[in-house]
């Protein structure tokens, strides 16, 4: 005998009359970057010179960021150029990377890649425009 059954709604906006509605909020693409950014290693001189905020908790403890993101996206650095790179970027002296063998980051970098791809729209071609005169005899 199968067991009960319930019907859930998911909505852009309130409604409180409607019993089995949630409400769902997206968050947009920037949101979506900045929680990733996250999972990007911080080096330690950055947060002692005050380059990136550090987030506490209640108790004014340092927040660990990584309960949160988990194994979403996980960017590393070092002073050298990593072997295992499957994107790279040298800035401020130092080498940031997502690692070949981690599928969760490349999997996250992939589709947000796609998602701006899709929200960036068709460049049009604004060339422009030449008018000759032509004289008729």
């Amino acid at each position: 005998m199968p067991g009960p059954t319930y019907k859930i709604t998911l909505t852009e906006a309130p409604r409180p009359d409607e019993v089995g509605a949630v409400q769902l909020v997206t968050r947009s693409l920037l949101g979506g970057m900045y929680y990733v950014s996250h999972g990007v290693e911080v080096p330690p001189e950055d947060y002692a010179i005050g380059r990136v905020p550090t987030t506490r908790d209640g108790d004014g403890n340092v927040f660990d960021w990584a309960r949160m993101t988990g194994a979403l996206m996980r960017v590393h650095h070092a002073a050298r150029e990593p072997k295992n790179a499957y994107v790279s970027v040298f800035y401020r002296g130092l080498w940031f990377w997502i690692a070949d063998n981690d599928l969760d980051s490349k999997s996250t970098f992939s589709f947000i890649t796609q998602v701006l791809e899709l929200q960036s729209g068709e460049i049009k071609n604004n060339a422009p425009v030449l008018t000759l005169p032509i004289a008729a005899e």
